[in-house]
């Protein structure tokens, strides 16, 4: 008995050591660099994303995840939004892109190109361009990693300009169809549900806010490129998890045996 305990407490270090090894091994960084960290209204921005630092045995030749990009600064993903680069086929549906190539990558390389273009009135300084729920693939074996990002500002001269003319518009339009109703609008410091406040003094803060139908629009006039390139390396999580397991398993082995030993 005590020498088919031993046995078994051996296998399960042995599948351990295995499982350690194999995890150790798979991961990779995923880039995202856009052509610029700061853009005009109604313009178009390419972002290319690169994988990097790839530990995945004989090499990756899929690569999925969900991009995401902010929907009040650009406009709406189409199926001419990305495009594949070195050879990877790419595809976008409902926000989730599929990269796959007829041969196995496992070097640096640039995969695929995003194209965005920005809208004609945007009321935020600044967007920001995700790519989360990454997995990629060697036809056998799934690896997931980070989520990253990118930010992109938006100059002075283009969307917060047409941003705060369209708020303008709407007050006056707002106000001349409540004055011909009968009603008069009071401006007021402090906005209630009855006024309806607009500030109409430039200033050379660095934020702007007008209010319409008691809704502040934050405005940066002055905005600073961000950017949050930074690599990542993930794993499998079932192999965790069933590293994980097999310690528990081998532990409550390794007590019973020990009690065992005392009995006998």
């Amino acid at each position: 008995m005590k020498r088919e305990l031993k046995h078994l407490i051996i296998i399960f270090i042995l599948i351990i050591i295995l499982f350690a090894g194999h995890v150790n091994a798979l991961g990779l960084s995923v880039f995202m660099t856009p052509s610029a960290t700061s853009v005009n209204n109604a313009s178009e921005v390419s972002i290319k994303i690169k994988i990097s630092n790839l530990d995945v045995g004989n090499g990756i030749n899929k690569f999925t995840g969900t991009l995401n990009a902010d929907s009040d600064v650009f406009e709406a993903l189409t199926e001419g939004s990305i495009q594949g680069l070195n050879n990877w086929n790419a595809s976008i549906v409902d926000g989730k892109i599929t990269l796959t190539k007829a041969t196995a990558v496992n070097s640096e390389e640039e995969i695929a190109e995003l194209k965005l273009k920005t809208k004609m009135a945007i009321i935020k300084n600044s967007g920001t361009v995700s790519l989360k729920s990454i997995v990629v693939s060697d036809g056998q074996n799934d690896i997931t990693t980070s989520d990253v990002s990118t930010n992109i500002s938006i100059t002075t001269g283009g969307g917060n300009s047409s941003a705060l003319n369209l708020i303008s518009s709407n007050l006056s339009t707002n106000k001349a169809n409540n004055a011909s109703n009968g009603i008069i609008i009071t401006p007021s410091n402090n906005s209630t549900s009855n006024n309806v406040k607009q500030n109409n003094t430039p200033t050379n803060s660095t934020n702007n806010t007008s209010t319409y139908n008691n809704t502040s629009y934050q405005v940066n006039t002055n905005p600073g490129a961000t950017n949050s390139d930074v690599p990542y390396t993930g794993v499998r999580e079932n192999i965790r998890t069933a590293l994980i397991v097999l310690l528990l398993i081998a532990g409550y082995i390794y007590i019973r045996f020990e009690k065992l030993n005392k009995i006998c």
